[in-house]
């Protein structure tokens, strides 16, 4: 066993005392702006526990974080990859937006404030962007993957994927942010860098910003862009399901370029790949620790579904 790497014990430590804070702040909203609130909760609830418990262990920070420098080359592959991955993403969120549409009659997403000039903008960037992108990184694909790696390289990059989704507890965007993560988690595999995976999870969320910003600046004046699908659903039926279909062209067009870009990624990055030790000596006991966090976030789906259904 790598004495400098994180144990499954240790990585459902982490999960668990992170989900505990998460939903203190969640449900005592304790903080009225927004962007003070995404600061407080990417650095003192997802980033700081992780580095605490880290050397609380006495683990190696640069290993188990995959602090390593990643070259221009990966650098400008992974930038473009993230502008191609925004139509597909964004095309799995409106499907899953549809069903959750039809099972509840309505869409609930988190308010993210649209900036309306240069200075919001540059502060979305940063916080949503920069901010974000760091401190969940480093801790979803840096000391939590490097805790479960162990069970084998698809089983964690799909368990990874799956914990990254349901943080951020929106059945709107679930299945975009899945596919989103498993493509980042292959990128830091590729590059065995986390700088790798800051930089995509950057591109993707500021790339968002800028688009909704250009998109408030060319809208008629008088018209509001819709968080909640509303503008969509209101239309005939014949109307949405051209959307769909026009959704799903350029999903297939885009998800193309980017199978052909990590292609490319992956014929750069041979002596970069990182190596994953699997251990055949895994029991339900190790994980015994992610169980406090797992039961923490189901309760807090339960309690968005009695949102969805107005109770």
């Amino acid at each position: 066993m790598d004495k400098k790497k994180l144990t499954l014990l240790q990585g459902g430590i982490i999960f668990s005392v992170t989900e505990v804070l998460f939903l203190l702040v969640y449900f005592f909203d304790l903080f009225d702006n927004y962007y003070i609130e995404g600061v407080i909760v990417e650095v003192g609830i997802i980033l700081l526990p992780a580095i605490i418990f880290i050397l609380f262990f006495k683990k190696d920070i640069k290993e188990n974080l995959k602090i390593k420098k990643t070259s221009w080359i990966h650098s400008l592959i992974i930038v473009v990859t993230m502008w191609f991955m925004i139509p597909v993403s964004l095309s799995l969120s409106f499907i899953s937006a549809i069903i959750v549409h039809l099972l509840f009659q309505k869409n609930i997403l988190p308010a993210i404030p649209i900036p309306s000039d240069v200075p919001s903008l540059l502060l979305s960037v940063l916080i949503i962007g920069l901010v974000a992108a760091v401190c969940e990184e480093m801790l979803f694909r840096g000391a939590l993957w490097s805790s479960v790696e162990k069970i084998g390289l698809r089983k964690s990059m799909i368990l990874i994927s799956i914990l990254f989704t349901l943080f951020h507890f929106n059945f709107e965007k679930i299945v975009g942010v899945f596919v989103l993560s498993l493509v980042i988690c292959y990128i830091v595999y590729r590059t065995n860098s986390i700088f790798a995976g800051i930089l995509a999870h950057f591109t993707n969320n500021a790339t968002a910003v800028l688009i909704s910003y250009v998109a408030l600046k060319i809208l008629p004046e008088g018209m509001e862009i819709s968080t909640d699908f509303s503008i969509i659903f209101n239309q005939a039926p014949s109307m949405i399901i051209g959307t769909v279909v026009a959704f799903s062209i350029i999903a297939i067009i885009s998800g193309g370029v980017v199978f052909s870009l990590l292609y490319l990624l992956k014929s750069q990055t041979t002596n970069t790949v990182m190596k994953v030790k699997q251990s055949s000596n895994i029991s339900l006991r190790n994980m015994s620790t992610f169980m406090p966090g797992l039961i923490i976030m189901t309760g807090m789906y339960i309690y968005l579904i009695f949102k969805y259904l107005g109770r």
